[in-house]
């Protein structure tokens, strides 16, 4: 899936460039450009931070076990991957903008490999995903 989305995405910006966005533009696209991908990386400190958050407050949680904490450890594991490859996605949706406004087809790869990029990095790892999981079991135990 996270292979498969910015893919779809890059063939979707070249089938509509090709077909509907043909006329002109009146804009600075080099600015756009500038923008959408510093917000790119700016995104990626963005999963950085929001990961190291994420998981320092569910261990600080399974420490003082709330009733809420004890319920859901597995949603909860699920929501922090699905936040992680959702930030991550982002910088191909930024490039699919770029290209759509008249952008160059170079410039929208270089967002699809920034988000692969993300993927790679940023990605849950069986360690990490481990922590929600094994205390999913242990508070159903108790």
């Amino acid at each position: 899936m996270n292979l498969v989305i910015p893919l779809i995405l890059l063939g979707l910006g070249y089938l509509l460039r090709h077909s509907a966005f043909l006329e002109p533009k009146e804009l600075d696209i080099q600015l756009v450009l500038i923008i959408l991908f510093v917000v790119s990386l700016v995104d990626l400190g963005a999963i950085y931070f929001l990961k190291k958050r994420l998981l320092s407050n569910f261990i600080s949680s399974a420490e003082r076990p709330s009733l809420s904490a004890r319920l859901e450890p597995e949603k909860a594991g699920l929501n922090f991957a699905l936040l992680i490859y959702a930030l991550a996605l982002a910088p191909s949706l930024y490039g699919l903008v770029y290209f759509l406004l008249g952008g160059s087809l170079n410039w929208f790869i270089l967002f699809v490999a920034v988000t692969m990029l993300g993927f790679l990095i940023f990605k849950p790892k069986e360690e990490e995903l481990k922590i929600f999981f094994k205390e999913g079991t242990t508070s159903l135990q108790e």
